[in-house]
């Protein structure tokens, strides 16, 4: 349950269906909608985010408020597919008897925070109609910005984003490749020698096993993983990069290693190579959760990532990207403290003469 001055956000259930009626049967409230839901499609709303919170730990809750208990509306994360990236969405409904009294950005604040401090979401995003000004005001209100109009169900929408607070360095290397996509080009050097990495990762697996190429960019090791027979999967956070990727034939989905588009034990085998390092040292352990989460019991997983100490901003042709170094007992430190058993440990020079490469294999 979650509270503000005025408010508690708790679990729907079936037996809100009256008090959601009025607000989702509403025509006015729901102008912008196509049309205002039936009971039957409330119940189903409902029955809906029932299942989110069982699959996700989350979804839209009843917005209380504290003084008379009265059912003001509801409010929460929704995740949604965005012309191809996975987001999370913040969404609210408020009764029109309380419009206007603040009740709607109090309790999407309130869902902000949740969000980044204690799930740990990197971003946030709200799908607003044009013409919704009213929306658009709370959106603006708890610190999001419109990114861009984005198609969704048909019609245009604007695409509200709210950065967490930390996310300046993924969100900013991110908007690096989105610009730098077409012409990036890995040195061919690194073919050769990523091949040790490849063919430990490969011994560690059964025959046609799932794999996941988190952080895949142009799709290089991803169709070296396809030639190994691996059923490989590329994850990507910059959506021009993966769109790039997928141009190899592979499927290619836009997604956040700190939160992977992917259900629980979804894969046999996880290749992280050069993706962890953009990651800051804060949120490492995060995203090597999310590998375990996202790996079967047994799973191997790959990582290769810079030698080195601290972290830094390196800016090239004016794009700027974000680098966290890691020495051997700091990685292992990751991967023991994260769960895994370590099985392979090395070193590899640098093909343009840059730092060293730590490569790990390590198994769930």
């Amino acid at each position: 349950m979650l509270e503000t001055d005025r408010l508690l956000l708790r679990d729907l259930t079936l037996d809100d269906c009256p008090h959601l009626d009025e607000i989702l049967g509403d025509a006015e409230t729901m102008r912008h909608y196509p049309r205002p839901y039936t009971f039957r499609e409330v119940e189903a709303w409902i029955v809906r985010n029932l299942e989110r919170y069982r699959d996700y730990g989350f979804g839209l809750w009843a917005v209380i408020r504290k003084e008379d208990g009265k059912f003001v509306g509801q409010c929460g994360l929704v995740p949604q597919d965005i012309e191809g990236t996975h987001e999370i969405e913040v969404g609210w409904h408020v009764n029109r008897a309380f419009w206007r009294r603040g009740y709607a950005s109090e309790a999407a604040a309130a869902v902000r925070d949740y969000a980044f401090d204690v799930i740990g979401l990197p971003r946030l995003v709200s799908l607003v109609l044009p013409a919704n000004v009213q929306s658009q005001g709370v959106a603006r209100k708890i610190g999001m910005i419109p990114e861009r109009i984005v198609g969704y169900r048909g019609r245009d929408h604007l695409l509200f984003v709210c950065p967490s607070r930390d996310a300046d360095e993924v969100e900013r290397t991110r908007a690096t490749y989105d610009v730098i996509a077409e012409e990036y080009v890995p040195h061919p050097e690194h073919r050769d020698a990523s091949r040790r990495g490849r063919e430990q990762f490969v011994a560690r697996l059964p025959a046609g096993a799932v794999v996941a190429d988190v952080g895949c960019g142009p799709g290089r090791d991803l169709i070296l993983l396809r030639d190994a027979g691996l059923e490989a999967v590329g994850i990507d956070l910059s959506p021009a990069m993966a769109r790039r990727a997928a141009r190899g034939g592979a499927p290619v989905v836009a997604g956040d290693m700190r939160r992977l588009p992917a259900a629980d034990a979804a894969f046999d085998g996880v290749w992280a190579s050069a993706s962890l390092l953009h990651i800051p040292a804060r949120g490492a352990p995060r995203v090597v959760g999310e590998f375990r989460r996202v790996l079967r019991p047994g799973g191997a997983l790959f990582v290769s990532v810079k030698l080195g100490r601290g972290e830094a901003w390196a800016v090239r042709d004016g794009h700027p990207r974000f680098f966290t170094y890691y020495n051997e007992d700091v990685l292992d430190a990751l991967l023991d403290g994260s769960g895994f058993r370590i099985e392979g440990a090395w070193q590899e020079v640098d093909a343009l003469g840059r730092e060293p490469w730590l490569n790990r294999i390590a198994i769930r």
